[in-house]
């Protein structure tokens, strides 16, 4: 019988496999060596750069500290020698105060009794003011009240005591400037002319040009306070400029080319000049189809402007084609890029859209050939920080329905939406000749949104 154990191939093998796995372990620790070396030296090279940057650092900081050395011991003896003129003109002055109170007391008393006169005099005509001022805003609050087109006169009666205010108020001024210039005449004549007068009419002067601040703010208030529920129109320069939509699928009639005819018959407008709109009925058995129509220059908000600011156009609809036959529509309002909304009346569902979510039925009116439709956008001043804009809408002279907030963006363009009506618009570019059908000067402040 074989002795029982591992043959000696089984010996070698397992010699030759350790031996591998020695060698693999060697190759493997040899190899981290390297690596590790590696890392090292990119290390050591790495601070080595980074000390050879922090010496050229150095270097810099001790060159600024050297160049700008004399220039800031410079500025050190500037500051000291003007704390020195400083605390000696201090001195000066505290000396001659007390030389010029010697011996000058009768006249000191007396300028001080002549200050004290005149201190009373204004005391008591600023009551005087004080009373007709609030008497002015009690009687403005009172006709703010009941406020309506025919109160221009009384409106215009108020600015003008406003002004005879003013006027008092100017004389009363010129009176203190004399009764000064008596004082600093009788300064000039006595030996001990300039000392604590130079002061005490200082003094007076600041106290007389913070009561006249005090009052010119409280005239000014009342002055807005008159004008707070006008508005003032804004003359722009405008035109139609711009085609929306398309005819058909070759846009025959666009911004480019806007007086021209579609090559399939189908009825759009055309943009005659300025301020004529024509549209233009498609051939027997053809579609008409509705555009839109943009003005060149949006209604822009104006800037440090204290008055409510009114942009408005109108345009007088055309009916094209017989009543019964064609499909009209007529739409007027204004665009903002910003939100990429339309703020628009619709004539033919007598509704007031404000984007695609909200709507505003009004009681329904009649819609004839040769309406005259209005939009009115107004802005409110620059001091107002909380208002918002506003937009309106007239037919032929008056206006319908209630405003429409707008978000506080100071663009909006105006547009028009059209089909089988022509239009004839009036910018507001010479009202003289062309007046507007809706009297923009009796407009007021609106009270009443959607």
């Amino acid at each position: 019988m074989a002795e029982e154990g591992l043959s000696p191939n089984s010996d070698w093998i397992l010699v030759v496999k350790l031996s591998n796995d020695l060698i693999k372990l060697q190759t493997n620790f040899n190899n981290f060596v390297i690596e590790e070396k590696e890392k090292t030296d990119n290390l050591e090279k790495k601070n080595c750069l980074l000390e050879n940057e922090l010496k050229e650092m150095n270097k810099e900081i001790q060159k600024l500290k050297f160049e700008h050395k004399n220039e800031i011991e410079e500025m050190k003896q500037n500051l000291k020698q003007k704390d020195d003129k400083i605390n000696f003109l201090e001195e000066e002055n505290k000396k001659e105060i007390q030389k010029i109170n010697v011996g000058h007391n009768n006249e000191i008393e007396e300028i001080k009794q002549k200050f004290q006169k005149l201190k009373t005099e204004y005391d008591v005509s600023s009551k005087q003011k004080d009373a007709k001022i609030k008497f002015l805003e009690e009687e403005t609050n009172k006709k703010f009240q009941k406020i309506n087109v025919d109160h221009k006169n009384e409106i215009k009666e108020m600015k003008k005591n406003i002004e005879q205010l003013k006027t008092e108020n100017d004389q009363k001024n010129e009176k203190i400037n004399l009764l000064e210039e008596d004082i600093r005449k009788e300064k000039h004549e006595k030996e001990s002319g300039e000392f604590l007068t130079k002061n005490e009419i200082k003094i007076f002067k600041m106290i007389m040009n913070n009561a006249n601040d005090l009052m010119d703010k409280k005239i000014c208030h009342l002055i807005k306070a008159n004008n707070s529920n006008l508005v003032e129109f804004v003359e722009l320069d405008n035109k139609w400029s711009e085609i929306g939509g398309k005819c058909c699928g070759n846009n025959c009639i666009n911004t480019d080319n806007p007086i021209a005819t579609c090559i399939k018959g189908i009825g759009f407008v055309n943009i005659i000049n300025w301020e004529k709109i024509k549209y233009v009925l498609g051939n027997e058995g053809c579609d008409n189809k509705y555009a839109f129509v943009f003005a060149e220059n949006p209604f822009i908000k104006p800037q440090n402007c204290l008055d409510y600011s009114l942009f408005y156009f109108e345009i007088k609809c055309i009916f094209e084609g017989e009543l019964d036959k064609v499909e009209k529509l007529m739409d007027i309002g204004v665009f903002s890029n910003i939100l990429s909304k339309h703020i628009y009346y619709s004539s033919k569902n007598a509704t007031i859209k404000k984007g695609e979510s909200e709507s505003f039925k009004i009681p329904r009116l009649s819609w004839n050939n040769n309406d005259i439709f209005g939009c009115g956008l107004v802005y409110p001043p620059t001091n107002k920080l909380n208002g918002f804009p506003y937009i309106f809408f007239t037919q032929n002279g008056k206006q319908i329905g209630k405003g429409i907030l707008l978000d506080n963006f100071g663009s909006y363009k105006p547009f028009v939406v059209l089909e089988c009506c022509s239009g004839e618009t009036n910018f507001g570019n010479d009202l003289t000749t062309k007046p507007f059908k809706y009297d923009i000067s009796q407009h007021l402040v609106l009270k009443e949104f959607y």
